[in-house]
């Protein structure tokens, strides 16, 4: 018997038993395999079988010094294994190194991977934008947004859940959700006016830009917005220089039943600005700080000047006698980690131990702590990726052959199944 020669049902239970990124090239097998994987059911069959076996990982995109080229690692720790794979775009690797024209990625979103088409030299052109997945290869271009910035933005993508469990009596089944549908919103970096600015944001169900004012309270000028934005429960969040924290809501679903302890300088239907509230390590000019997140809650990792300290702050739910009151959550910022890296130098590895002190601390950078793990951090220390579990005090690191000259990180998940890409829904 031919493999084409399967019968449907046999077919589907060997696939369904295959990692789906197996299963995603099997649809170039033949045309019945396409319309076997291409079927709702199949995916409902799949996801159902397979478990939701989502996992959270970092995305490192490294700008080299060689033709501006950029590669696209996912970092993940597992049992303190340093383990890194170089990914791909649909559109081919080698397209990412041409000149004057190069992509950028700007934001993520589950495993889809908001990029931007921009001229190196002049930042200002970033309106060609792209939503894609590296593992089906698909990709959507949106329209122009309306404005031209003088200065970069920053991009935001948020997209409902694909798939749902409703439990019908007391069966779980799994069912594609047809409202399935996704936002990508842009702020500008810097705003001059104090009482107000403007975020546009494009829409899949109408597939247009809309521009949206936000209004400040007296006197908290929006600064500037501070690296790249986390998507979390229905909301984009950024950090501008000042150390707030900037909550936007795409759809309009905030819950208005959550109160903080830190200040809100503005919390209106959209979004909230929170500050970061009294603190001995308040942040300054000279503070670095990189937003994260891990295991669903937000993180904020404070690097002191003299880059020695490292203070890991989270946002979670407290209890306080004033809080949790008539269903309100009370929310807070609460230090919950100080790192000295002076004490996290292994002192069973002579070798590392004499790297990481003949240097400056503040040559080591942080990129963004562990999704899963809270105890593991990643860093950038000149041509090298550092992994630090801050717990056991283990040190793993790779080195960049290719001489990169700026690092970012971002949010990435491996999914049950893969995330598709909307249509857009417009003439």
């Amino acid at each position: 018997m031919y493999i084409d020669d399967l019968p449907h049902h046999l077919l589907v239970e060997i696939l369904c038993r295959l990692p789906y990124k197996i299963v995603i090239q099997c649809n170039c097998v033949s045309k019945q395999w396409f319309s076997v994987i291409s079927d709702p059911s199949f995916i409902h069959r799949f996801v159902r079988q397979q478990g939701h076996t989502d996992s959270d990982t970092i995305l490192l995109d490294i700008s080299t010094q060689v033709l501006r080229d950029v590669l696209l690692y996912t970092v993940r720790s597992i049992s303190d294994e340093f383990k890194t794979r170089e990914i791909s775009f649909p559109w081919g690797q080698c397209s990412l190194s041409l000149f004057p024209w190069m992509q950028r990625v700007v934001a993520t979103h589950n495993d889809l991977i908001l990029c931007c088409r921009v001229r190196s030299f002049e930042r200002r052109y970033e309106r060609d934008y792209c939503i894609c997945n590296p593992y089906t290869k698909q990709s959507i271009k949106l329209p122009p947004p309306p404005r031209v910035h003088d200065l970069t933005v920053r991009a935001g993508l948020i997209c409902d859940n694909p798939y749902y469990n409703p439990t019908e009596d007391g069966c779980t089944t799994v069912k594609f959700n047809t409202e399935y549908r996704y936002r990508v919103v842009r702020i500008p970096r810097k705003c001059d006016d104090l009482s107000s600015f403007t975020v546009e944001m494009f829409s899949s169900e109408t597939g247009e830009w809309r521009e949206i004012v936000i209004l400040c309270s007296p006197g908290s000028k929006f600064v500037c917005v501070h690296h790249p934005c986390i998507a979390l429960d229905g909301m984009l969040y950024w950090m501008d220089h000042n150390g707030r924290l900037f909550g936007f809501d795409p759809f309009n679903n905030m819950n208005s039943t959550i109160r903080g302890t830190a200040k809100f300088v503005d919390d209106n239907e959209l979004c909230r600005f929170i500050e970061f509230g009294d603190s001995p390590y308040i942040m300054d000019a000279l503070c670095s700080y990189t937003l994260g997140e891990c295991r669903g809650r937000l993180r904020l990792f404070l690097q002191d000047e003299s880059g020695e300290n490292l203070f890991i702050w989270e946002w979670k739910e407290v209890e306080k006698q004033q809080g949790n009151i008539n269903g309100v959550k009370l929310m807070e910022w609460c230090l919950i980690k100080r790192v000295s890296w002076e004490e996290m130098v292994p002192k069973d590895n002579p070798a590392i131990a004499k790297w990481l002190k003949e240097e400056k601390w503040s040559w080591t950078g942080m990129l963004v702590g562990d999704p899963n793990d809270g105890d593991v951090l990643y860093l950038h220390r000149k041509h090298d990726i550092l992994l630090c579990n801050v717990r056991t005090k283990t040190w793993l690191w790779r080195t960049e052959p290719q001489s990169p000259s700026n690092y970012r990180s971002f949010q990435f998940s491996h999914r049950c199944w893969p995330t598709p890409i909307p249509r857009l829904h417009y003439s």
